[in-house]
């Protein structure tokens, strides 16, 4: 990505499906988890295999490179990366620029994300 303005947006609602205009637009979504991956894993039954799902899971973070939700990604043949900085908001945005995550989920992540 070549655009070096960023918007942000908290979303917040009763369901996924609740929100699917929003991600009609997204080029992708990344994940970041902490832990076994059982977030990560009810998002991806819940978009699916399907070419019509209103989101496709391009990337997975995590701060811990023994976290379970890893092996979840690697299963489903999602890219990962794990965090050398959690603090460093470089890091974390070269990733989701290199993934083009229009979108992040954090799927049981309970640390703070750096500014950008």
């Amino acid at each position: 990505m070549t655009d070096t303005t960023r918007d942000v947006a908290t979303l917040a609602g009763g369901c996924f499906w609740c929100l699917e205009a929003v991600y009609e637009e997204l080029k992708g979504v990344a994940t970041v988890v902490s832990g076994r991956g059982s977030n990560l894993a009810a998002l991806l039954r819940a978009l699916g295999d399907s070419a019509n799902a209103p989101a496709r899971v391009v990337l997975v973070l995590s701060d811990r490179a023994e976290a379970g939700g890893l092996a979840v990604a690697a299963a489903h043949a999602i890219p990962t990366h794990v965090l050398n900085d959690i603090a460093d908001p470089a890091e974390w945005l070269r990733a989701l620029d290199e993934a083009e995550a229009g979108l992040v989920v954090l799927a049981g992540y309970l640390k703070r994300v750096p500014d950008a």
